[in-house]
């Protein structure tokens, strides 16, 4: 079991979601965000992409939130890294007849970028770990975090996902049928600060994460109960009708990507409204975390309140 301590997000909903949600249509909707200044240091921000800064932003929120200094371990997910720079290198590679191209966009466009601008920020010369598997990345990053605290390998850890969605990127996932029969599209960046031990600041506990790939909805229940110590109150859900044929009709179930929409790091916004319903909502205790990518890999975590 571990704590999380503190948490932050920069997606197409703002913080007040929960009492007033954002209503969003088809198509691609990008993140909301807030001002940057006062929060990324200007000299810095002039050379990071807005990614970068989302990435720095929440990293900061979160941990001013928890109360941390500087954690352990930075552990970031991201489907498709910084895609902005990797478009803006492209297209100059087309303009300027691959001559004459400035390679910053090019270096900044490799998935650990984003890990690495926030250990520069931070000044973190801990641990510093990638996941980049399409929409499971988040689930394996905190499943990382999640082991390296539980054997007492860290103390700490800053968990993050990002993704972002420029146009042309949302064009292609588009014409390949990655947001069939979802919502809509939209861009998300999530920091949370894990720990060990429950503190005065413990938001919630992680009970257990598990992934597993392709099987039956027999052994998918079977798998969603080795994470769980209790039955759950809620399931919060990427596709109802999947969590559906595995738990039934007998447990509540809130579908999540109708709020904040889906994308690589979607499953990240799961874990952060998990973590808001404890708090707004005392009549729920535990809450089950069920996602899906093409019904090829499952993911289940389980969140639990916490009280000193």
């Amino acid at each position: 079991m571990v704590y999380i301590d503190g948490m932050s997000q920069i997606t197409p909903q703002g913080d007040g979601w929960y009492e007033s949600p954002v209503h969003y249509g088809p198509g691609l909707h990008p993140a909301s965000d807030p001002p940057y200044a006062g929060i990324v240091p200007s000299s810095a921000a002039r050379r990071m992409s807005l990614l970068q800064k989302r990435a720095v932003a929440t990293a900061f929120k979160a941990m001013d939130m928890a109360g941390l200094g500087m954690p352990d371990a930075i552990i970031t997910a991201t489907g498709a890294g910084t895609m902005k720079n990797s478009e803006n290198f492209l297209l100059d590679m087309v303009t300027n007849g691959e001559e004459g191209l400035s390679p910053t966009p090019f270096i900044n466009s490799t998935h650990n970028t984003l890990a690495a601008t926030v250990a520069i920020a931070l000044g973190c010369t801990g641990c510093n770990t990638t996941y980049s598997h399409n929409a499971m990345s988040f689930p394996l990053a905190l499943m990382d975090s999640v082991i390296g605290l539980e054997s007492g390998e860290y103390s700490s850890v800053l968990l993050s996902a990002h993704d972002e969605l420029p146009e042309h990127y949302y064009r292609l996932l588009e014409e390949a049928g990655e947001f069939v029969g979802e919502p809509f599209a939209g861009e998300h960046s999530l920091s949370f600060v894990l720990r060990a031990c429950r503190g005065e600041r413990s938001l919630a506990a992680v009970h257990g994460v598990e992934i597993v790939s392709g099987l039956s909805e027999a052994v998918l229940r079977e798998k969603a109960a080795h994470v769980c110590d209790s039955a759950p109150d809620l399931v919060i859900t990427g596709d109802v009708a999947a969590s559906k044929a595995v738990f039934g009709d007998a447990v509540p179930m809130y579908p999540y990507r109708e709020i904040f929409g889906c994308g690589f790091s979607a499953p990240a916004a799961a874990l952060y409204a998990a973590v808001v319903f404890l708090e707004k909502q005392p009549s729920l205790d535990a809450i089950l975390l069920h996602d899906h990518y093409r019904h090829r890999q499952h993911s289940f975590v389980f969140v639990k309140r916490t009280a000193l």
